[in-house]
């Protein structure tokens, strides 16, 4: 993680409240490969891992060999907390719809489940990007 600050803050980007997604994602490619090079140098392969930045606006995710799954949400059609319980015998609430919420869901971890119901799978030594207007883009490590 200081190896990523550390090429954020070489970009100039340390201090910045909206920083982007490309410069978040520059920074951590570029620290993957300093530190997959150190590995080779020492004898080792890459390892494994998910990564995980987000600096409130955007949202940048990282992985090899690690399963990540992601699904974009955009809006909610039917609100189940929104519409609550329903006493015996009264009619069934009429869905309450959220068109105006916006994410993106990030699962990860070696037990993760096969994806499913909306979830897209993270090819493997990929990089997602999110920017702040939810704009998903995706390309290798």
């Amino acid at each position: 993680f200081h190896l990523f600050l550390s090429f954020l803050n070489d970009a100039g980007q340390v201090d910045r409240a909206d920083i982007g997604a490309l410069p978040v994602r520059e920074a951590l490619v570029r620290a993957v490969g300093m530190v997959d090079e150190l590995s080779r140098q020492a004898g080792h392969e890459p390892a494994p891992f998910a990564a995980v930045v987000a600096d409130g606006y955007s949202l940048v995710v990282a992985a090899r060999v690690q399963p990540v799954c992601f699904q974009r949400v955009d809006g909610l059609v039917d609100c189940q907390l929104c519409r609550g319980s329903v006493l015996p015998g009264a009619p069934p609430p009429e869905p309450v719809r959220h068109d105006d919420v916006r994410a993106v869901i990030i699962v990860a971890g070696a037990a993760l489940p096969a994806c499913g119901q909306g979830f897209e799978r993270l090819a493997d030594a990929s990089v997602l990007s999110v920017d702040r207007r939810f704009g998903l883009e995706i390309c290798g490590l």
